[in-house]
């Protein structure tokens, strides 16, 4: 059983219980005017279900049991490629630090010469990128995938 089928069945158990005490039943200290209810918790043997609450009880087993076999399993989401690996893999060949400086002042996305983190970028920064991704433009030697180019827009 699932933990939402079982989370569901305790909550469903503790109404039917809950709606089972006796009326007129009184907490300790409740029956003595003007007196503060403790707040330490008090034993209360638990109650019998009656015939009725037996069968209101089995029916909801029996409805959460039938939303469990009628609900597919979740279906793992296949994530995308990641922006620092696609960075890595398609711009730290012209856009680390030294590359950028051998090139005559490029664009540097990377905050060392191993790729291994990219650098933050000023609003402005991530719209040049922006637009040259989606353009087309970078990477000028083969285009990015649509979840290469996805990874690196958003």
């Amino acid at each position: 059983m699932s933990r939402v089928v079982a989370a569901l069945l305790f909550a469903a158990v503790a109404a039917v219980v809950a709606g089972s005490a006796r009326p007129g039943a009184s907490q300790p200290g409740a029956s003595q005017p003007g007196a503060v209810p403790s707040q330490t918790a008090h034993y209360q043997p638990p109650v019998a279900l009656s015939k009725a609450d037996a069968a209101r009880l089995d029916r909801v087993i029996e409805l959460l049991e039938s939303i469990e076999r009628n609900t597919a399993p979740a279906r793992a989401v296949k994530a995308g490629p990641d922006r620092p690996a696609v960075a890595k893999t398609r711009c730290a060949g012209c856009h680390t630090p030294a590359k950028a400086d051998k090139a005559g002042g490029g664009f540097i996305l990377f905050g060392d010469d191993k790729a291994t983190t990219l650098k933050p970028l000023s609003a402005r920064e991530r719209t040049r990128v922006k637009e040259a991704v989606e353009s087309g433009a970078m990477p000028p030697d083969r285009a990015l995938t649509p979840a290469e180019r996805s990874a690196l827009t958003q």
